[in-house]
């Protein structure tokens, strides 16, 4: 189970999420109040995604996107999404070693996936299914 600093630590820390976060719990109350949109900022620029790749993986449409920016918080299925992929992203750095490796594996096609980057299943549970099954595979040191 991943630790929920290191979740904390890939949302941008307590200097993105303007508090301290000690319990899955916090973690939990924090997702149904709205993350920060600064939270959504941090993982683009983290994670190199493109405006694209994040509106597809995050379904925040531009426009929803602007009004959230004024009000500087996240609605709660929105900060879900991102938390989830937050997770993913989060797990893919424990197994492959770093953060920078994590990044070039969720761009990368994948065979075990379809030949199709993890980035892009992240929209869905079923496609997040596949990608932590992969993950986990990669960490029992089974070829995929």
């Amino acid at each position: 189970m991943l630790d929920t600093q290191r979740i904390v630590a890939t949302l941008g820390g307590t200097h993105t999420l303007k508090r301290t976060i000690g319990s899955w719990e916090d973690l939990h109350k924090l997702i149904l109040g709205g993350l920060p949109v600064s939270t959504y900022a941090h993982l683009l620029a983290a994670f190199s995604l493109t405006a694209h790749e994040a509106a597809d993986i995050f379904h925040i449409p531009t426009r929803t996107l602007a009004r959230r920016k004024k009000a500087r918080r996240l609605g709660p299925d929105e900060s879900d999404r991102i938390f989830r992929f937050a997770r993913i992203a989060t797990r893919a750095s424990e197994v492959l070693g770093s953060e920078e490796k994590a990044q070039l594996w969720l761009h990368r096609p994948n065979r075990a996936l379809g030949n199709v980057p993890p980035l892009n299943l992240l929209a869905t549970d079923a496609g997040i299914a596949q990608i932590e099954s992969v993950l986990g595979r990669l960490e029992q040191g089974v070829y995929s």
